[in-house]
């Protein structure tokens, strides 16, 4: 009986060790997987709302606030002759 009782955490201990060797890959394998599909639902979602955005000009992106940034050209283009005197 003695004997069976060491065979039995013998194993025990066997399959604990096993099992503790293991945990690692296993986790790294399940979180992949779930971040797998938690992007491919993202990528569907994020295609599905997003409408066909219209192709605009690579040489001139459209701007948020064109008359800002032509006053920003402004004050710059009257700041450019004062450098060159400096």
């Amino acid at each position: 009986m003695k004997r069976l009782f060491l065979q039995i955490f013998a194993w025990l201990a066997i399959l604990l060790g096993v099992g503790l060797m293991l945990q690692p890959t296993v986790s790294r394998y399940l979180t992949e997987q779930k971040s797998t599909k938690t992007v491919q639902k993202f990528v569907q979602a994020a295609e599905a709302a997003a409408p066909a955005a219209p192709e605009t000009s690579a040489a001139e992106p459209a701007r948020a606030y064109p008359e800002l940034y032509d006053a920003f050209l402004a004050y710059n283009q009257q700041l450019l002759p004062k450098a060159k005197a400096a």
